[in-house]
């Protein structure tokens, strides 16, 4: 009870790292977004063994000068589900220095209402048919999930777990020599 590993979930959320990303950064250099020109072409993913994910066809409708809307059809999904179309909003503003940056607008639907949270970068999960933004499909960080607090805790306080291998509670010796054994690498 108490002890290493304690109170590690039975399932744990869905990390970034695990989903497909479409950063508006990239794709804006790939597709040369311009708020004036139409444009289409192919997206694609692969895995580390350059075999095809996923595949869909865009096409960018300029709305405004800082509106457009980003069309998304899939070509080919690994997963053999149905073919999916999909409609994102991407939203410009002008920073201090001038020009123009892009932005997704989350086009999930949450409790009947459309997210529209402003995102550099949308997901899909595995599995997933849609993308959506990291607060829609409830995703973490691998490192939020291997993170230790109590190596947090002996990076900024080693007398911590000094005091605490001198006190005269047994466990509370174990978990320090546990925290010092996971920050050296030992476990």
């Amino acid at each position: 009870m108490g002890g290493f590993g304690s109170g590690a979930r039975l399932k744990k959320k869905t990390t970034v790292e695990r989903c497909l990303v479409l950063d508006v950064g990239r794709f804006s250099k790939a597709a040369g977004i311009k708020p004036w020109l139409y444009s289409s072409g192919e997206l694609t993913w692969m895995n580390s063994s350059k075999e095809r994910l996923l595949s869909l066809r865009f096409s960018l409708e300029p709305k405004a000068i800082d509106l457009a809307v980003l069309n998304l059809d899939t070509l080919l999904q690994a997963n053999g589900t149905e073919p999916v179309i999909e409609r994102i909003t991407l939203k410009g503003t002008i920073p201090n220095f001038g020009g123009i940056r892009w932005w997704f607008l989350c086009p999930l639907h949450n409790a009947g209402t459309t997210c529209n949270r402003r995102v550099k970068k949308l997901f899909l999960p595995p599995r997933g048919q849609y993308f959506g933004c990291r607060n829609c499909f409830d995703l973490t960080y691998e490192s939020a999930q291997s993170h230790d607090p109590r190596v947090g805790k002996l990076m900024k306080d080693p007398w911590s777990v000094i005091a605490a291998m001198d006190s005269e509670d047994p466990l509370q010796r174990l978990r320090a020599i546990e925290a010092y054994a996971k920050l050296r690498g030992w476990l």
